[in-house]
């Protein structure tokens, strides 16, 4: 997928999210297989708007397929519960209707995140907001649903 293509989509999406009264970021993109830079939001996820940091990022993946990605850090900083996840993420994980949980571990600290990843036609010059904007829903659904589950894990 061509970089115009990718600003084009990512330019949409954010309108129709500072609709919704989302704020929206850009981060510069890692040099490949990246293609551009990363859309960072704040997706509430709460009815008392509980933000979520939600990154979406296009990489390359085969010379026919690039992948769309949306990744989500559910918990930046865990309490001492954090060791039992593992075991509740493969729970969590078969029950999961829409990408998966995984636990993130650098410098001892330990992250819960979601990740959701689409494959897309390299070739294709269309616009990929509406699909990426469908699946920002169903995550945010998803994601307010469970909720109760993962925030017993995090710090208060």
């Amino acid at each position: 997928m061509d970089l115009n293509t990718v600003h084009h989509s990512f330019a949409k999406l954010e309108d129709m999210l500072h609709d919704l009264k989302i704020e929206t970021a850009y981060v510069k993109g890692s040099p490949e297989p990246q293609i551009g830079d990363t859309l960072r939001i704040l997706l509430p996820i709460t009815d008392e708007g509980h933000p979520v940091l939600t990154e979406i990022m296009i990489t390359e993946f085969t010379d026919d397929l690039d992948l769309l990605h949306i990744y989500s850090t559910l918990i930046v900083k865990s309490n001492d519960r954090i060791a039992e996840l593992p075991q509740k993420l493969s729970e969590w994980n078969i029950l999961c209707p829409l990408g998966m949980y995984g636990i993130y571990e650098a410098d001892g600290e330990r992250q819960l995140f979601h990740k959701y990843t689409l494959p897309l036609d390299k070739n294709a010059s269309e616009d990929f907001s509406d699909v990426a904007m469908l699946l920002l829903e169903l995550i945010h659904g998803l994601l307010s649903e469970q909720y109760p589950l993962f925030a017993e894990y995090s710090v208060r």
